[in-house]
């Protein structure tokens, strides 16, 4: 049974069975037509017929402006693509040098496709720029004198080409001397420039308009709190009636967002139970397209290419790794394994191609091979015409093995139109000159752009169109999502780059709100005559942000609370389910291979158990992010190790005292250029020799300033120990740890000093669950003669010596500690607070050997960790103790 009809095409039999031109506003309408007109013929019994002469209005004109060419009737001219027309808009501004503002713009390529916008408005409402009193008024505006002055060098690049843009050619078509009238029937052609309405009138004896049906739609208006649940609703609304009513046509009016549609495909593939196995069963046609420069197998083309630019986006580039468009025969195997580790080691965001290749090859890869086989091309790619470029590009795809093998149809559908792209990038490249690699992959990208990739699918019932697409189509049943009053009616958006006084006196599109209202009020009107049921719908809400319904619904309901059909059998389906809770919070107690790890190992335990499982047991962390110049871990290993050599030279406080400040100031600078020296080499060629100078300055600022913090010191110190390895067991858990400085005072007695970058924290210390275990460890390594612990705090601006925990007689100290020790009087005196500190460390040690592993964080411990995909919380629903402590539930207590 063949389906139904998108279009009833009865009304305009007559202008068909006359071979009568009909005209419509798109391509997809006049297919439907087609399509209907075809059916319409079988159905009569009909064996053969002519092919109906139903045709876009655009494609029309401009086929008939090529028939006066060849005629000779009109000049022959090359008509630009509109990719072609952007590029040489691109090539007219970057050219501009506009003396009096010495301007330069952020966007030029947006500038680009507004010059473009702007100049075919002109041309289409017939506005002529060379009259005086235009450019006059172009003139009083800062940014439409700038476009007048490009409009100029445009024409002048025209007339150079011999070239015409589509709206110099439906004008040209005005001046064909030989027009040869015919019969025509415009269907849904509403707002018609008043050049295509001069050129159908020249052209059409007669011209008609064929009869618009009347409202027989009722609007059903619905309501929902996000737009997550109008989503949702749409995919079940769409399920049931398809259920309910086989063969019907069901169509939805979705904007133009990506995210969205991505999110109703995924709401209308649960729906419909389509998939895994079942995921190219969905009976949905998407009739928006999607930029090709989008679509996956022509987005890691553009990928592998970007090389050609000299240097690679790391995380982009470890994400191409993964794509089945680049084969790998290698991609799971060790050795990649260690040269995306290296890759992401390198801390850097981009990276040079030679850099890449080095690390590629010292991994043993094949993709090491393959960049190798690309050296010469990648390192000194030069200067080629489009024809060039096309070619090259083809030899790095075939060398990478792009675009592999097993495609399907819709990736053969890509490959096609990316064979065809290459075609337009090449007549593209050939209005200017001959173009270096970043201008000809910013070229390709922006021809990729502008194609839409529009997959061949066989028709369904149902349709996902945008809202011009669905005008005028014969649903059964259209749902028109988005109705907030942001976008029914559209905003204003005028050109910035036309008058705005201009664009209003000849009303030019988008320019008011009452123009946009209208064609909104327009397009509705049309959805109702053409459709059974009408249905529309908004959100209260996007992305926590609130919306406004559409002045076009008038009294909106509620929104809908209720489970949809799908969640309800969904729900259902649950519930048959026996569930029973599992507490699965222990691992396996450590055996003897014991636990590798310091005092993070214990901080970590301290904050979440699960954490301390996951990082020390079972070596789990994330890749590190890129960053701009040094991170913080590599800014506190240069400050320990400049600290480790100057202390190594000085030794003692009276050293320290006899030097002057140039002397001191040596000092400090031969330290961080020590420390500086132990930056690897591969490392120094991702920051550069700018950075790390900067760097090294910074650090001798900040040695200098610390040595005026131990030079204020009133009790003479000597430097016992500097990065001291020393190991502690705690409850069978062995800790391995290093003291950043040991101090022996005048009288004997010892203080470990702890250098910190950042600012520091003391309530971690005192707390049952010892949260910063670092000092009180490092207090249980020391023997008796250990007097106390403090943090060195080298913070810019804010660099002193604090103590953590002290004995008596240590005035030269800063010892603010008593409202962390309130309560607990056994702590108060030094040997009681390492006795505490012993008890407590212990426990937490005890929580390791025997597997303790809960979710359980403190309030801060998520803020910063990288298992929360892992741990999943946040996702499920936990036991919330009502305990003042975020809800942490500590080991040994009931939930």
């Amino acid at each position: 049974m063949a389906a139904k009809p998108l279009f009833d095409v009865a009304p305009l039999a007559p202008w068909l069975e006359r071979g009568d031109t009909v005209l419509t506003a798109n391509h997809r309408l006049a297919r439907y037509i087609q399509g209907a007109w075809d059916e319409c013929q079988r159905e009569a019994g009909a064996r053969a017929w002519a092919t109906a002469p139903v045709a876009a209005v655009e494609s029309w004109l401009l086929a008939r402006w090529e028939a006066a060419v060849a005629a000779g009737r009109l000049p022959a001219r090359r008509r630009l693509e509109p990719a072609a027309i952007h590029y040489l808009w691109r090539r007219v501004i970057a050219a501009d040098d506009d003396g009096a503002t010495g301007f330069t713009l952020v966007q030029p390529g947006e500038a680009a496709r507004l010059a473009q916008r702007a100049r075919d408005t002109l041309l289409r409402w017939r506005i002529d720029c060379s009259e005086a009193g235009t450019r006059q008024l172009f003139r009083l505006g800062g940014d439409s004198a700038h476009f007048l002055r490009w409009l100029d060098r445009f024409e002048g690049e025209l007339a150079r080409l011999g070239a015409a843009t589509p709206a110099d050619c439906l004008r040209e078509l005005l001046d064909d001397p030989a027009p040869s009238p015919r019969a025509l029937l415009l269907v849904a052609c509403h707002d018609l420039s008043p050049l295509v309405s001069a050129c159908l009138e020249r052209l059409g004896e007669p011209l008609e308009d064929a009869p618009q049906a009347a409202p027989r739609a009722a609007g059903e208006v619905r309501c929902y709190a996000g737009q997550h649940d109008e989503l949702r609703a749409i995919a079940d609304w769409c399920a049931e009636r398809a259920s309910a009513q086989p063969g019907g046509r069901i169509g939805v009016v979705l904007d133009a967002d990506p995210v969205r549609r991505a999110a109703l495909d995924y709401q209308l593939r649960r729906a419909f139970g389509c998939v895994d196995a079942n995921y190219h069963r969905l009976p949905v046609n998407y009739s928006a397209g999607l930029a090709l420069d989008r679509a996956p197998l022509v987005r890691d083309a553009l990928g592998l290419l970007a090389a050609l630019e000299g240097a690679v986006d790391v995380p982009a580039f470890v994400a191409l790794l993964r794509s089945r468009f680049f084969p790998l025969p290698d991609r799971d195997e060790p050795a990649m394994v260690t040269f995306v580790e290296r890759l992401r080691a390198l801390g850097a965001r981009r990276v040079e191609v030679g850099l890449l290749r080095y690390q590629a090859g010292r991994a043993g890869t094949v993709l090491g091979e393959r960049l190798l086989a690309l050296r010469d091309v990648m390192e000194r790619p030069g200067r080629w015409d489009g024809s060039g470029w096309v070619a090259l590009f083809g030899k790095v795809l075939a060398v990478f093995g792009w675009p592999g093998t097993g495609l399907d149809s819709l990736e053969y559908q890509q490959h096609g139109l990316w064979e065809e792209t290459l075609g337009a990038f090449e007549r593209c490249a050939a209005l200017g000159p001959p173009l270096g690699a970043q201008e000809a992959l910013q070229l390709l990208r922006e021809c990729l752009g502008q194609r839409l990739f529009q997959p061949k699918t066989a028709d369904t019932d149902i349709q996902v169109l945008g809202a011009l697409e669905a005008a005028g189509l014969a649903f059964d049943a259209l749902w028109v999502s988005g109705m907030h009053a942001g976008a029914w009616p559209a905003p204003a958006r005028p050109s910035p780059l036309i008058p705005l006084s201009l664009q209003r006196r000849e009303k030019m599109p988008q320019c008011t709100p009452e123009g946009e209202h209208a064609f909104a009020s327009q397009l509705l009107a049309r959805y109702a005559g053409a459709v059974d049921t009408l249905v529309m719908s908004t959100a209260l809400a996007a992305d926590g942000v609130p919306l406004l319904p559409s002045p076009f619904l008038g009294d909106v309901p509620a929104p809908e609370a209720a489970p949809t059909p799908g969640e309800r059998a969904w729900q259902q389906r649950r519930d048959a389910l026996a569930l029973a809770p599992v507490a699965d919070n222990r691992a396996p107690p450590v055996d003897e291979a014991g636990v590798r790890g310091g005092a993070g190992l214990l901080e970590s335990q301290a904050a979440c158990p699960f954490r301390a499982f996951a990082r020390y047991r079972l070596r789990l962390a994330a890749p590190e992010e890129p960053a701009t110049g040094l991170n913080a871990l590599e800014r506190g290993v240069l400050l320990h190790g400049a600290l480790y050599r100057l202390w190594g030279i000085l030794g003692d406080s009276a050293t320290l005292a006899s030097l002057d400040r140039a002397a001191r100031r040596r000092h400090c600078e031969a330290s961080a250029g020590a420390a500086m020296d132990a930056v690897g080499s591969e490392r120094r060629q991702v920051l550069g020799g700018a950075c790390l100078t900067l760097e090294q300055a910074r650090l001798a600022d900040t040695l200098e300033a610390w040595l005026d913090i131990e030079a204020a010191r009133p009790e003479p110190f000597t430097v016992l120990a500097r990065e001291e390895a020393a190991e502690l067991e705690l409850a069978g858990l062995t800790l391995s740890l290093k003291l950043d400085r040991v101090d022996r005072l005048a009288d004997g007695r010892e203080l470990v000093i702890d250098y910190k970058s950042g600012s520091t924290q003391f309530a971690g210390l005192f707390r049952e669950r010892i949260e910063s275990p670092q000092l009180p460890l490092y207090s249980l390594v020391r023997g008796p003669a250990l007097t106390g612990v403090a943090f060195g705090q080298l913070r810019p601006r804010d660099l002193r010596l604090r103590a953590a925990g002290v004995g008596p007689g240590l005035p030269d100290l800063e010892k603010n500690l008593a409202k962390y020790l309130a309560g607990d009087p056994s702590a108060e005196a030094w040997e009681g607070l390492r006795g505490a500190w012993r008890e407590r460390l212990v426990a937490l040690a005890a929580e390791v050997m025997a597997g303790e592993a809960a979710v359980q964080p403190t309030a801060a411990a998520c803020r910063y960790c990288d298992l929360a995909s892992l741990c999943r919380i946040g996702t499920v629903e936990d036991a919330v103790a009502d305990d003042g402590e975020a809800g942490r539930v500590l080991p040994g207590e009931e939930p």
